[in-house]
């Protein structure tokens, strides 16, 4: 699957898009994946995500059964994941596992808060149903912030105060991370390419023109505090995985490594990011 800036509907998806126009900044961004070329199709997913970004086939895959307003916030965030990529700010295999974790935090605050400006936008017009979509799984305290303040980087900042979330995605990422310990060794044995203050303030920049949610020295300290933060378990297998890049553990038992991949399996992707 290449792409192809192309979108095959269907009824829901469709709806989807119609209604993401009635929005500046979702027409915005639908004529932006055209101009990069990022195919949008919906497909029968196995899995709970709404839609996910595939950045190897630069293409957006949507959940053909979800409902259009739920489709619509979610393909908002996945456009966004695309731009990430083309602009260059997409997170690499040559990042440290901590580094990781914090660059897939950035990317994925900063689709949120993009997907928020425009559900924002839609509201103001009358649409409720994408927002609502947003309050329903959790996103509360990102939707207060930006129906407060209108300011996206009081919303990026919110994506960080919500502990399930950082969780969520931090397991996603240790998942990729346990599966290519081998690649990781290699990275390392070669020296990992450090996040830098300019990588990070890209991450969280926002199309059409590349605008920062955070001034970079607020950003870079915020998200360095955050990203010591880490759930119990997903210390413990941080732990474990730097003991085994570190040449001082064996990589996990059987039973664990096989319960990643099918998560891995069941996601389709081990670089994609599904909301």
């Amino acid at each position: 699957m290449d792409g192809t800036g192309k979108t095959v509907q269907n009824s829901n998806l469709a709806k989807a898009t119609d209604l993401m126009a009635k929005s500046d900044y979702g027409a915005m961004l639908l004529e932006l994946a055209k101009t990069m070329g990022v195919s949008i199709v919906a497909e029968p997913l196995g899995h709970d995500a709404l839609a996910c970004f595939l950045p190897e086939h630069e293409a957006i895959i949507t959940n053909q059964k979800a409902p259009p307003a739920a489709l619509a916030a979610s393909l908002a965030h996945e456009i966004i994941h695309a731009w990430q990529k083309h602009s260059g700010f997409w997170p690499d295999d040559n990042l440290s596992p901590q580094d990781a974790i914090t660059a897939n935090r950035t990317i994925e605050a900063t689709a949120q808060t993009g997907s928020l400006i425009m559900c924002r936008e839609l509201e103001q017009k009358g649409y409720l149903d994408p927002m609502r979509v947003h309050e329903q799984m959790g996103y509360s305290a990102q939707v207060a912030a930006i129906r407060s303040m209108n300011e996206p980087g009081r919303a990026f900042l919110a994506w960080f105060s919500l502990s399930w979330c950082r969780d969520r995605y931090d397991t996603a990422t240790l998942d990729s991370l346990s599966s290519r310990t081998d690649a990781l060794e290699k990275a390392k044995a070669a020296g990992f390419r450090p996040l830098t203050p300019d990588m990070l303030t890209g991450m969280c920049a926002l199309p059409p023109n590349g605008a920062s949610c955070l001034d970079r020295d607020i950003l870079c300290g915020s998200i360095g505090v955050f990203s010591e933060q880490l759930s119990p378990g997903n210390t413990r297998r941080m732990q474990r995985l730097e003991a085994v890049l570190s040449g001082l553990g064996d990589e996990d038992d059987d039973a664990q490594e096989m319960a990643i991949m099918q998560r891995l399996q069941s996601s389709r992707k081990t670089r994609s990011f599904s909301y």
